[in-house]
C-alpha cells in the first residue's frame, strides 16, 4: 500500500506541474479528481502513510491577495444540491445561479477609480502578478467612476464570440488564457479576445449579490445579468443546469457547469467560509465525458477468423447515466504497446454517447501484474474447425454465427445453450450443431425432452436462405456480404462454387488470385465439406435446388 500511495503521489505531483505552472495538463478535470479521491482512499486506509503526503507545489507568486481565493465545494449528487438550495432558502434567500466559466481565477483591485493590482490565484493567499498584461486589455475596465476600493474576484477567460483562430496551437480556451496572462509581449489581437467575469465583489455594501450586477455593468466589465438566474427551487437549478449543458456550443465562454449560491448578503455571512470554501456557494459541473477508474483484471474474446479483442474488466462506473464494467481495447498487440497492467488507472469516455472507450492511462500501478493473453499466432481463419480446450471461444463462435441471424437463421440456438451442448461434448465439429436430434439435445443439455422436440422442429422448419447468405454463414476467410453477394453472382450454387480452380474465380469476379486461392483451400477442408453436403442435402429434402 505504501508503496501505491508513492507511486499515486508522485502521479498527481506530475499533473501539478503540468497543470499550474507549465499550463498543459495531459488528462481532464475529472480524471484528475478521481486520483486525488483514490488519494484520499489509500490514506484513510492508512492513516499513518498520511504524514508523507507532499503539500501542493502550488505556484504562490508575490501578490498577496486583499481576500483569500478560495475554491468551491462540489456537488456531486441531485439530493445533495437540492439539499443545499432548500437550506439557502430557508434562511431566506433566494439562490443565484452563474456558469462555472473555465478560465483563470484572478483578483483585481481598484483604488481611487484605477485598477492597481491584478494577481493570480496562485495557492490561494499569494498569487503572480498579472496586472502588466489586463491594463493592455481592452475589455477589462482601468478606470471606475467611484472612489471607493474595489476588489473583484473572477475569471479572466477568453471571449469565443471573438476568437478568430487564436485556440489552433492550444489545448482549449482555458489554456490560451493561461499562455498569455505570462507571456511578456503578447501580440493585440490574443489580447483583444480576453475579458474577466466577476464572480464575487469582496464588501460590496448591498444587500444582495444580483444587486451590484448593475454598477459593474456600469463600470464597462462584462454582462453578468444575462448569464445570472434568480431561482426559487432545485428543479429550476436542474432545468438550466441541463440547459446550459446543450448550449455550451453558443456561449461566449468557456465552462464546465454551474455555480450556485446565495443571493442575499447577509446570509453568506450568516454561513461563513472557511480556508479552502465558502459554505454558501456550491459548484455543479456538468455530466462527466471522462472517467477514471481500475482496471481489475483483463480477459479476451477470439472471434470467429481468430481476431482476439481484449476486454479490460473495470471496477464499475457511472458515466453519464451508464454502468460501466468493462471496455474492449483492440488487439494484443495494442495492449503490449499501451504498457497496461492490472492495478492501472484508466480514463473512460463514451464514443457516441453509448459505446465505451478507453481515452487514456492516468496513473500506473507500483503494484502491476500481467496477464496471460493467448498466443495470437495460434488463432486464424482456418483454425479451429473442429472443438478443443484451446479452441472453445473460436469454435464456439463460428457455430454461433453460422445458426446465428447473420448466417442460417435457425431459431433456439442461442449462446448458453450452444455453449452447453459444445462442453458436454455433443458438438464436435462445426456440422454436428446442424444435425443435433431432440434426444442428442436432451441428453447433452438442461433442455427437457419435451422442449428439445419443439426445438428441433425449429430447426429442421427453418426456412432455407439464399446461397449468398450461406456462403456468410460459412466464415469464408475475406468473404462478408458484399464480397458473397459478387460470389452469388458468379456461381449460383456450391457444385458450381466447389468445382471451379482459383484461377477461374480470379477472372471472374475482382476478388484477385490470393483471395481465390483462400476460398477453394478454405472450402477443401474435410470439416467445411461435411457442412456443405448438410447444406446440400437439405436443399434437395425442400424439394428445390436453393437460389440465390
Amino acid at each position: 500500500l505504501s508503496a501505491e500511495l508513492a507511486s499515486l503521489n508522485e502521479t498527481i505531483q506530475h499533473h501539478d506541474r503540468l497543470y499550474f505552472h507549465e499550463h498543459q495538463p495531459e488528462i481532464s478535470d475529472a480524471a484528475y479528481d478521481a486520483l486525488v479521491e483514490r488519494q484520499k482512499i489509500l490514506n484513510e486506509c492508512r492513516p499513518s502513510l498520511a504524514k508523507t503526503l507532499p503539500s501542493k507545489n502550488l505556484p504562490s507568486g508575490n501578490i498577496r491577495h486583499i481576500h483569500p481565493m478560495t475554491s468551491l465545494q462540489k456537488g456531486k449528487e441531485k439530493p445533495e444540491l437540492k439539499r443545499f438550495i432548500s437550506a439557502i432558502n430557508h434562511l431566506g434567500s433566494p439562490v443565484l445561479l452563474q456558469p462555472k466559466v473555465d478560465g483563470v481565477a484572478a483578483e483585481l483591485i481598484y483604488r481611487d477609480g484605477r485598477l492597481v493590482q491584478a494577481s493570480t490565484r496562485g495557492d490561494g493567499e499569494w498569487g503572480e502578478d498579472i496586472l502588466p498584461v489586463i491594463r493592455k486589455t481592452p475589455h477589462i475596465p482601468k478606470k471606475l467612476q467611484t472612489t471607493e476600493q474595489v476588489v473583484l474576484h473572477g475569471e479572466v477567460f477568453t471571449r469565443l464570440d471573438l476568437v478568430k483562430g487564436q485556440l489552433s496551437n492550444y489545448v482549449s480556451a482555458r489554456h490560451f488564457t493561461a499562455a498569455m496572462l505570462q507571456t511578456d509581449q503578447p501580440e493585440p489581437d490574443n489580447l483583444a479576445v480576453l475579458d474577466f467575469f466577476p464572480w464575487r465583489w469582496i464588501q460590496h455594501h448591498r444587500e444582495s449579490d444580483s444587486q451590484s450586477y448593475q454598477q459593474l455593468e456600469d463600470w464597462g466589465f462584462f454582462k453578468l445579468s444575462d448569464y445570472s438566474w434568480i431561482l426559487s427551487d432545485f428543479s429550476q437549478a436542474d432545468a438550466l443546469r441541463e440547459q446550459l449543458h446543450q448550449s455550451q456550443a453558443t456561449m461566449p465562454f468557456l465552462m464546465d457547469g454551474i455555480v450556485i449560491k446565495a443571493d442575499r448578503i447577509s446570509v453568506r455571512t450568516e454561513l461563513g467560509e472557511n480556508a479552502s470554501a465558502p459554505h454558501w456557494a456550491i459548484a455543479w459541473k456538468f455530466p462527466a465525458e471522462h472517467a477514471v477508474t481500475t482496471i481489475k483484471n483483463m480477459t479476451f474474446t477470439i472471434g470467429r477468423t481468430g481476431k482476439i479483442t481484449v476486454i479490460l474488466q473495470l471496477e464499475p462506473i457511472l458515466l453519464a447515466g451508464i454502468t460501466i464494467k468493462q471496455v474492449p481495447v483492440g488487439s494484443i498487440k495494442r495492449i503490449r504497446a499501451l504498457n497496461i497492467a492490472h492495478g492501472d488507472m484508466v480514463s473512460i469516455t463514451l464514443k457516441g454517447n453509448a459505446i465505451p472507450k478507453l481515452d487514456k492511462i492516468v496513473h500506473r500501478s507500483k503494484e502491476r501484474s500481467s496477464v496471460n493473453l493467448p498466443d495470437e499466432s495460434r488463432y486464424t481463419p482456418f483454425t479451429c474447425l473442429r472443438y478443443s480446450k484451446i479452441c472453445h471461444q473460436q469454435f464456439l463462435s463460428r457455430i454461433e454465427w453460422l445458426v446465428g441471424k447473420q448466417g442460417l437463421n435457425i431459431s433456439g440456438l442461442g449462446i448458453p445453450l450452444l455453449n452447453e451442448l459444445t462442453n458436454n461434448g455433443a458438438i464436435n465439429e462445426i456440422a454436428d450443431v446442424l444435425t443435433l436430434t431432440p434426444s442428442k439435445i436432451a441428453t447433452y443439455s438442461t433442455v427437457n425432452p419435451s422442449k428439445a422436440t419443439r426445438l428441433h422442429q425449429l430447426m429442421t422448419e427453418a426456412p432455407k436462405p439464399a446461397f449468398e447468405r450461406q456462403l456468410v454463414a460459412l466464415s469464408i476467410p475475406g468473404i462478408g456480404r458484399q464480397r458473397a453477394r459478387q460470389l452469388a453472382t458468379y456461381f449460383n450454387t456450391w457444385d458450381q462454387l466447389t468445382n471451379t480452380s482459383a484461377v477461374k474465380i480470379a477472372n471472374q469476379t475482382s476478388l484477385g488470385k490470393q483471395q481465390a486461392e483462400k476460398i477453394t483451400y478454405y472450402l477443401s477442408i474435410e470439416e467445411i465439406q461435411t457442412v456443405i453436403h448438410w447444406l446440400k442435402q437439405s436443399a434437395k429434402e425442400s424439394g428445390h435446388q436453393l437460389s440465390r
